[in-house]
């Protein structure tokens, strides 16, 4: 029986290049870690990347999960069909023993989550399942912690039910969808670190039809005032889509 295509589980991957190897990660991530890593894979539905030049860094605001705010220029997200994800993720285990490694880089995050929530502003606008192909001229990524006596479902239920709708309603923000980190699977290297966050944490794509830095203060900046008493945001920040095939905006990363 044919499966309906809907995305379940999502990868983000944040990743900082060393100073003066902008150029070459962005091309090794770009011409061979993004197909090895996920394209490939069976059950990826999608995949993009996304990027913080220095004047996107200076808008992002929370405490950083991730180490200091400003760290992590590119953003990659990959979409695993829904119920699918050990299938994808075995292949890629397999598939990226030996496969080329690029050590000239720290990296922010990189593991898997699994949808929890989303909100789309119009009733016929773009599936969630084709955001990372529509060609969006932006993103805001967005990591929330849930306060002590709520859940991260009722975190994700406060964002896309009431928040969403009174904030974004309208506005440059097509759409947004949620996810929560999943523990460290048992199929990752051994050396892999611990997954932070499982059961605190939401993750948001939220697909702008603008530049981020022309509507960010407006539909953004309110989010850290309104999230008091459900939850506290840990980064919140603006992306434009990379020129894919070149090397737009490597030089653009740092002040």
């Amino acid at each position: 029986m044919a499966e309906t295509v809907d995305v379940g589980h999502a990868v983000f991957a944040l990743h900082e290049p060393n100073p003066g190897h902008e150029r070459d990660f962005s091309r090794w991530y770009e011409r061979d870690h993004m197909y090895v890593g996920g394209i490939l894979a069976p059950w990826t539905i999608g995949a993009a990347r996304w990027v913080a030049n220095a004047p996107l860094k200076a808008l992002r605001f929370g405490s950083g999960p991730f180490g200091p705010i400003t760290d992590g220029s590119y953003l990659t997200a990959y979409w695993i069909q829904r119920n699918r994800l050990a299938d994808q993720q075995k292949w890629v285990a397999e598939e990226l023993t030996g496969a080329a490694r690029f050590d000239e880089k720290s990296v922010q995050t990189a593991t898997t989550y699994d949808r929890v929530g989303a909100w789309r502003r119009d009733p016929d606008g773009v599936p969630h399942f084709l955001a990372l192909a529509h060609g969006y001229r932006g993103l805001a990524w967005l990591v929330l912690q849930r306060a002590t006596d709520v859940t991260v479902a009722d975190l994700s239920r406060w964002l896309f039910d009431e928040y969403a709708p009174g904030q974004w309603s309208g506005s440059a923000v097509a759409s947004a969808i949620g996810f929560e980190p999943r523990p460290k699977e048992p199929w990752w290297p051994r050396a892999a670190p611990e997954v932070d966050g499982v059961g605190d944490r939401l993750m948001v794509a939220c697909f702008l039809e603008e530049d981020p830095s022309s509507t960010w203060s407006e539909l953004f900046a309110p989010l850290d005032d309104s999230i008091a008493g459900v939850g506290e945001v840990l980064f919140a920040g603006p992306f434009l889509p990379t020129v894919v095939g070149t090397d737009r905006y490597c030089d653009e990363l740092r002040p």
